[in-house]
């Protein structure tokens, strides 16, 4: 969660408490002018808060189907010290104010149509001096699940959006016309003389990442390891058609055999070729005397 001062959609100063289920205390004295100060820090921004500040948070809830979820949440908030609490993701039809048995409301505004799914939705949980001061709880026509608006009464009139942006799955057109109607309900609920105070969920990347997300995280937020998304994958090759069923090949009958008979045939008869006649022996060579006197 963030909070402080900065421009709001229309270019003056807000408190803006972003995603997250912290409660952060917000210090009136430093949102007026100086000759308010004084009034402010002795009777508190809301009527019936004698601190000097208030406390405020937000929480996406995914779901609040009953009222037993709703006062589990609220006597949390009570120990935490928390005054008002922006909630997401409600999940409920229609727009109403419930009175818990604990003294909280529970305000809600979701989609009007019976058919509509049980998508999204918006809420707050106002402790019992927030909800006396209340005013007044106004949905956007045509987002009623998206952004709702309440205003208090106070020593400066005090006006509270609770939003909840586009996913980034969400198509540009989406995106584009849900921050056009934010801008719109924040110039229409919240005029330059009231205290503005944005409590939504973003969806929005937070860390200190520069470098991976040039323009879009500014370096001022908790540590994270958040990286960019990776690429989608490469598109597969398109698979080669397949190849057409070609018949069988029908071989020629073969020819009818003869019956074997019953003696076997004749072996072939091999002649050998005459071997060459031996050569003539050779002659005896004829004898000598030798010193001796005998013949060899």
């Amino acid at each position: 969660m963030r909070l402080g001062s900065s421009p709001t959609l229309g270019g003056r100063q807000t408190s803006e408490a972003a995603t997250g289920n912290t409660a952060h205390t917000l210090t009136s004295s430093n949102s007026r002018p100086a000759r308010n100060r004084r009034r402010l820090s002795r009777q508190g921004l809301i009527r019936g808060i004698p601190e000097r500040t208030l406390r405020v948070g937000t929480l996406n809830m995914r779901t609040c189907q009953n009222s037993a979820q709703a006062c589990s949440l609220a006597a949390e908030l009570q120990e935490a010290g928390v005054h008002i609490c922006g909630l997401q993701e409600v999940r409920r039809k229609g727009c109403k104010r419930e009175n818990l048995p604990n003294g909280w409301a529970f305000l809600w505004s979701g989609p009007t149509s019976p058919t509509a799914k049980r998508e999204r939705g918006v809420g707050a949980l106002l402790s019992p001096t927030a909800a006396k001061s209340l005013v007044g709880f106004y949905p956007w026509p045509g987002m009623e699940d998206r952004i709702m608006a309440m205003i208090f009464s106070g020593p400066v009139m005090t006006t509270v959006l609770v939003t909840y942006a586009p996913t980034n799955t969400a198509t540009q057109a989406i995106k584009d016309t849900y921050y056009a109607q934010l801008s719109l309900a924040e110039k229409t609920h919240a005029p330059p003389s009231n205290m503005l105070i944005i409590l939504a969920d973003m969806n929005a990347k937070v860390g200190q990442d520069v470098e991976a997300w040039p323009g879009i995280i500014g370096g001022f937020g908790g540590l994270s390891t958040t990286r960019p998304p990776s690429p989608p994958p490469l598109p597969s090759p398109p698979s080669p058609p397949p190849l057409p069923s070609l018949p069988p090949p029908t071989l020629p009958p073969l020819p009818p055999s003869s019956p074997p008979s019953s003696t076997p045939p004749p072996l072939p008869s091999h002649t050998h070729p005459s071997p060459p006649p031996l050569p003539p022996p050779l002659p005896t060579p004829p004898s000598v005397a030798n010193d001796n006197g005998n013949r060899t």
